[in-house]
C-alpha cells in the first residue's frame, strides 16, 4: 500500500483489501452485538441471509449454521434481535457485511416467539408425542425428587408424601430453579437420580411468573428429560403454565401436591380397602362353613352314620357272595382250559410220525440224517435210511432223476 501512496494512484481492489485486513486486524470490529429489525430472510445451503436495519440504515448479515443444522429460533421479517459476531468487507462488491455467530430475538414478545419456535421444533421431532412416554407408576416405593432447597415444593412433596404414603423412600437432589444456572443444576440433578434405580422423579417448583419459569423451557433439558430412563412427574408453576419441560415429561400435573398424589398410594384408602377385603373374605368363610354345614348334617343322618355295624353286616355277605362266585367263576375256568388242552392234545397225537408210519408211510433220510424231501437232498453213491414202521432199510443211491 506505501508503495501506491508514494506514486499518488490507489487501484481500487487494493484500497478494498487493505480495508478487509483493517477489519481482520482491528479487535473493535470482533465480536459486535448489534441490536436491530430483521428484513427479507433468505436461505441458501447452511446459511441465512438478512439484512439488520433500523431507522438510519441497514447492514447486510450471513449466518453460516451448516447444512442440516436446525437452530431453536429462525428470524422472520420485523423481528427485533440481538446479533453477535464480525464486520467484515466483501472486497469484489466493496460493501460491507456483518457474519452473525449468534442470534437471539430481543425483548419480552421475542422470548414469547422463541419458545414458540422451539414448542413447534421439538413437536416436529416427535418429543411431544404420548406414544413415547413412560407409564408412571401409582404406588412407587422409591421417589426422586428434584427442587428447590428448603422450598414450598420440598415442604409440599414431604409433608404429603409421608402423610399418604409412609414407607415411601424420597431421594432429593437440589438445584436452582430459577436464573440462568437453573437448566444446567436441574439437568445435572435428573442425571444424578436417573442412575439410581428409582421408581419415578418429580421436578417441581411452586409456580412463578413467566421469566422465574424460564429455566423450564430451554432445549438441552427438554433433549434430557426425553432420554431420561425413569419416568418424569413435572409439577411446574399453576395450570395456566405449561412449559416445554411439562410437555415433554411422562406426565404434566399443576403442583407438588398433585405431583405426590400421582405417585403414591393413600394410606387411609388402602386400609378402608383392607377393611372392605376382610368384611368380604369373613362373609365368603361364613357363607362356606354353613354349606359345608348342611351338607354334614345331611351325612349324619343316614342309617350308616346312625348305625354303622349294619353297613359292615351288609358288606360281610357281599363278600361271601362274590367268593363263591369267584370260587366257581375258577373252577369253570380250569374245566374249560383242561377241555381245549385234550383236543389239542388229540390233534397232535394224529400227527405224530409213529401215527403217520402206521398208515403205511416211510421216512427216508439221507448219509446226514436229515429228511430228504427234494432229489438233490441226496447224492449218487450215497446211502439212504428209511424208517418203516417195524425196522429200517438201509440203500445205496445208483441213479438220481429229476422229474
Amino acid at each position: 500500500m506505501e508503495r501506491f501512496l508514494q506514486e499518488g494512484v490507489i487501484p481500487v481492489g487494493e484500497l478494498l483489501l487493505f480495508v478487509k485486513g483493517f477489519f481482520q486486524k482491528e479487535s473493535f470490529f470482533h465480536s459486535l452485538s448489534l441490536k436491530g429489525e430483521v428484513g427479507k430472510v433468505t436461505r441458501w445451503k447452511g446459511a441465512y441471509f438478512f439484512d439488520l436495519k433500523d431507522d438510519k440504515g441497514f447492514l447486510p448479515c450471513s449466518w453460516w449454521l451448516g447444512e442440516y443444522a436446525s437452530p431453536s429460533y429462525i428470524p422472520v421479517t420485523g423481528d427485533e434481535v440481538l446479533v453477535e459476531g464480525d464486520l467484515s468487507l466483501y472486497e469484489k462488491r466493496g460493501s460491507l457485511s456483518f457474519r452473525v455467530r449468534s442470534l437471539t430475538p430481543f425483548g419480552e414478545g421475542a422470548k414469547l416467539l422463541a419458545i414458540k419456535q422451539l414448542k413447534e421444533k421439538l413437536e416436529k421431532e416427535g418429543l411431544f408425542a404420548s406414544e413415547r412416554k413412560k407409564k408412571v407408576p401409582t404406588a412407587a416405593e422409591k421417589i426422586g425428587i428434584v427442587c428447590g432447597q428448603n422450598s414450598a415444593a420440598e415442604s409440599d412433596l414431604r409433608r404429603n408424601i409421608s402423610r399418604r404414603w409412609p414407607l415411601a423412600e424420597m431421594c432429593f437432589a437440589y438445584a436452582s430453579v430459577q436464573g440462568k444456572s437453573a437448566p444446567k443444576e436441574i439437568i445435572t440433578s435428573l442425571k444424578e437420580l436417573d442412575e439410581q434405580n428409582l421408581d419415578v422423579l418429580i421436578l417441581a417448583r411452586g409456580g412463578g411468573s413467566d421469566e422465574d419459569l424460564m429455566a423450564f423451557n430451554d432445549e438441552e433439558l427438554a433433549r434430557v428429560i426425553a432420554n431420561l430412563k425413569t419416568p418424569l412427574v413435572t409439577a411446574i408453576g399453576h395450570e395456566i403454565d405449561t412449559s416445554i419441560a411439562d410437555l415433554v415429561s411422562d406426565l404434566r400435573v399443576s403442583t407438588p401436591t398433585a405431583a405426590a398424589e400421582a405417585v403414591t398410594l393413600d394410606v387411609e384408602d388402602v386400609l378402608l380397602e383392607v377393611k372392605e377385603l376382610q368384611e368380604r373374605l369373613f362373609s365368603a368363610f361364613s357363607r362356606i362353613y354353613f354349606e359345608k354345614r348342611k351338607v354334614l348334617d345331611l351325612y349324619q343322618s343316614r342309617p350308616i352314620f346312625k348305625k354303622p355295624n349294619g353297613l359292615l353286616e351288609e358288606i360281610e355277605k357281599k363278600k361271601d357272595t362274590l367268593k363263591e362266585r369267584f370260587i366257581l367263576a375258577i373252577k369253570h375256568y380250569f374245566e374249560r382250559q383242561t377241555s381245549l388242552l385234550e383236543e389239542r392234545k388229540t390233534k397232535l397225537f394224529s400227527i405224530a410220525p409213529e401215527r403217520v408210519l402206521e398208515r403205511g408211510f416211510s421216512i427216508t433220510l439221507n448219509e446226514k440224517g436229515k429228511p430228504v424231501r427234494l432229489a438233490k437232498d441226496i447224492t449218487v453213491g450215497g446211502t439212504l435210511q428209511t424208517i418203516l414202521k417195524e425196522g429200517r432199510v438201509f440203500s445205496k443211491v445208483e441213479e438220481i432223476k429229476d422229474e
